[in-house]
């Protein structure tokens, strides 16, 4: 399975892999199986080193995964992610679009302002990142926010 083999070399790039590592993540190979068999995730792949995880946590609100890879891909990660949100509201009953980030990697939440998500609170001491329990960011957007930032299609 190509998509399969693609996704884990994606997810367990080192610039990937760390951030959840140590929170009780299964191997890059055994996320991106349980991913790809689980029908609650949406996978969309607009970019060659790029994977967009889109999991229903209800029936209006989905939780974003983004994993990038360093390099060209991330530059235009931003444009992706924008059609990759524009495409679960028009294709699914999704509302709203979460995510939850690490405070401290700081590169995710720029990409995920810029994308045009805002800040919703934080979550203290919620995941584990080299043996230290630190915050995790939550952000939003909402189908309205989207439309008014980017407009219809």
């Amino acid at each position: 399975m190509k998509d399969l083999k693609d996704i884990q070399r994606i997810m367990s790039h080192e610039s990937v892999f760390w951030t959840g590592k140590d929170d009780g993540m299964v191997s890059p190979e055994g996320a991106a199986e349980a991913v790809l068999s689980d029908k609650r995730f949406i996978v969309l792949r607009p970019l060659k080193n790029t994977v967009f995880l889109f999991h229903a946590l209800n029936h209006v609100t989905y939780q974003m995964h983004v994993a990038i890879v360093d390099g060209p891909a991330r530059s235009r990660g931003v444009r992706s992610s924008i059609k990759a949100s524009r495409w679960l509201f028009k294709n699914t009953p999704c509302r709203k679009v979460i995510s939850f980030i690490a405070a401290n990697h700081k590169a995710a939440l720029a990409f995920a302002y810029q994308a045009g998500m805002k800040y919703e609170g934080t979550h203290v001491k919620s995941v584990l990142q080299d043996g230290i329990l630190r915050n995790m960011i939550s952000v939003g957007a909402t189908y309205e926010r989207f439309i008014e930032l980017y407009g219809e299609e």
